[in-house]
C-alpha cells in the first residue's frame, strides 16, 4: 500500500510511526495509565494494523472492515501487553490482531457499522477516548441504515454469546450494535422475548439437578477447605455456593456432623478443640488368701 490510500477516512501515509525506545517508554506510561501515551501508541501502530490485513486484501474482504477490526485488536494488546517481558510489541501485537478478524468480532460476522459500534464500546471503557468515541459515532451516521437479513441476526446473537458466555435477554437487543426491537417485531411479528424463547431455548433445570449441582460445588469446596465446623465451612466457602444448612436441607438433615456423614466426606477435627479427655473409673479387688501367702512368702525369705 504505498502513495495515498484511505481506509475508513485515514490518509495512510500520513500514518506515524515510532521508534522502538519510543515504544517502550510509551508502553510503560500508558501502563501507569497515562492515557495521552495510550493514544499515542495506537496512533503510532496504525501502520502494524496495515500490514497485517494486507494478507487478506485477496479474499474479497472489504478493506474498511478489515481495518475497523484490526484496530480494536490493537487497542486490546496494548491494553494487555507487559512491557516488563522479554518480548517486542509487535511480536504480541500481530496474533492479537489476527485473533480479532479471525474468532470473536470476525468479519465475516459484523457489518461495518457493528464494528464502528464495537470499537465505541471499546473505547469508552477508558477516559480519554472522547475524540476519537466522536469522530467513530460520525463515520457510524454516515454509514447506509443495516439491512437486518435473518442470518445477520442470528450471526448477532451467536456473536454476543461467545462475547459475554451466556444467552440475550430482550434488553440487551438495546445495546448498540444488536438488531432493535422493531426489527425483530416486523420481520418475525413477535416481540424479542418471544423469538428468544422459539428460537434459542434455555433448558431450565429440575429441583433433582439443582440439587446435585449444588451438592457438588459443595463437596469441590469441602476438599478445598477441609473444614473442622460448619461456621468455618461458611466463612471460607466460595461466593456462589450454598452454605451448609442449605444442602442439609436438602436431605432434610440437621446438623453438620450428619450432612457430612451423609455424603461420605472425611472428617477434619481440631484436636486442641475437639479433643474430650475421658474419665475412668478404676475397680480393684483385692484376693486376701493371696496377700497372706505373699506375706509368709516374704518372713520366710
Amino acid at each position: 500500500m504505498q502513495g495515498k490510500v484511505e481506509i475508513c477516512g485515514v490518509n495512510t501515509s500520513r500514518l506515524k510511526t515510532l521508534s522502538q525506545a519510543e515504544m517502550n517508554r510509551l508502553l510503560r506510561l500508558a501502563r501507569a495509565g497515562d492515557e495521552q501515551a495510550r493514544q499515542t501508541l495506537i496512533e503510532g501502530n496504525l501502520r502494524l494494523v496495515l500490514s497485517v490485513i494486507q494478507r487478506f486484501d485477496k479474499r474479497g474482504e472489504s478493506p474498511d472492515d478489515l481495518f475497523q477490526v484490526g484496530c480494536i485488536g490493537l487497542i486490546k494488546a496494548i491494553s494487555n501487553f507487559d512491557p516488563d517481558k522479554q518480548v517486542r510489541f509487535s511480536t504480541y501485537g500481530v496474533p492479537m490482531i489476527v485473533l480479532c478478524r479471525n474468532t470473536k468480532i470476525g468479519v465475516s460476522t459484523m457489518t461495518r457499522k457493528q464494528a464502528l459500534h464495537k470499537a465505541v464500546e471499546v473505547l469508552a471503557q477508558t477516559q480519554g477516548n472522547e475524540e476519537a468515541i466522536r469522530i467513530l459515532e460520525e463515520l457510524s451516521s454516515e454509514l447506509p441504515i443495516i439491512h437486518w437479513s435473518d442470518s445477520s441476526i442470528r450471526d448477532c446473537v451467536e456473536q454476543f454469546m461467545v462475547d459475554y458466555g451466556r444467552f440475550p435477554k430482550a434488553t440487551d437487543f438495546k445495546r448498540a450494535g444488536m438488531p432493535p426491537h422493531p426489527v425483530i417485531a416486523n420481520k418475525y411479528g413477535m416481540p424479542v422475548k418471544k423469538w428468544l424463547e422459539t428460537n434459542y431455548p434455555q433448558h431450565a433445570p429440575s429441583r433433582e439437578e439443582l440439587i446435585e449441582r449444588y451438592t457438588q460445588a459443595f463437596i469441590e469446596d469441602y476438599y478445598r477447605i477441609k473444614p473442622r465446623s460448619g461456621d468455618e465451612f461458611n466463612a471460607k466457602r466460595a461466593d456462589k455456593s450454598r452454605g451448609w444448612r442449605s444442602i442439609a436441607k436438602y436431605y432434610h438433615l440437621g446438623t453438620w456432623r450428619n450432612l457430612v456423614k451423609h455424603l461420605g466426606l472425611p472428617q477434619y477435627f481440631d484436636m486442641k478443640r475437639d479433643h474430650v479427655p475421658v474419665k475412668f473409673k478404676v475397680n480393684v479387688q483385692v484376693d486376701e488368701e493371696f496377700l497372706q501367702a505373699a506375706a509368709q512368702s516374704s518372713r520366710r525369705v
